[in-house]
Parts: structure tokens; C-alpha cells; sequence
């Protein structure tokens, strides 16, 4: 089956009993795509209802945001660091 758009991965790769058809191959390059209704990570803020925009960036200083998958067993799926440029000022 072919998975050419986000819009039909997201479809078919929601239903467990599909997805467990699929396979991951190392050998090749994988891009993912989250969605988040909450964070903008290119702006380094985060939506709180009811107050608005806040600005991530002060609190976690020269920190990245850490984006991690982890199994039940705790063997680490990926960890992906998202720096934002403006944490520079804050080292």
C-alpha cells in the first residue's frame, strides 16, 4: 500500500492491525511529523489557554526541548533535540 502523503500515512498507520504490516528499514532516510496544538517550536513558545503566548525560552536557558519515544521495556525508540537560536542568549 502506498503512503505517499502524510494525510494517508497518518490514516492507515493509526490502526494498529495496518501499521503492524509495515516496516522499518535502517538503510534508509525516515522524516516524521508530529503535531502539536500546543508548542511552536520555531517561535520557542507555548500556547496556554486562557492566557496566551509564553515564551519557553527563559525558563529552559541553554537547554534543548527534548522530543523522546521510549518502550514499556525503556529502550530509548529516538530523542530528538530541538534547539531554537534564541537559547544562545541565554547561556
Amino acid at each position: 500500500q502506498k503512503l505517499s502523503t502524510r494525510h494517508k500515512r497518518r490514516k492507515v498507520l493509526s490502526i494498529p492491525s495496518k501499521a503492524s504490516k509495515f516496516t522499518f528499514d535502517t538503510h534508509n532516510v525516515y522524516t516524521f511529523h508530529t503535531y502539536d496544538d500546543a508548542m511552536d517550536y520555531g517561535m520557542g513558545t507555548m500556547h496556554i489557554p486562557m492566557y496566551g503566548e509564553y515564551d519557553i525560552k527563559p525558563s529552559i536557558g541553554n537547554q534543548p526541548l527534548s522530543l523522546t519515544a521510549v518502550t514499556t521495556a525503556g529502550e530509548i525508540l529516538y530523542d530528538l533535540q530541538i534547539w531554537h537560536e534564541d537559547n544562545l542568549l541565554y547561556v
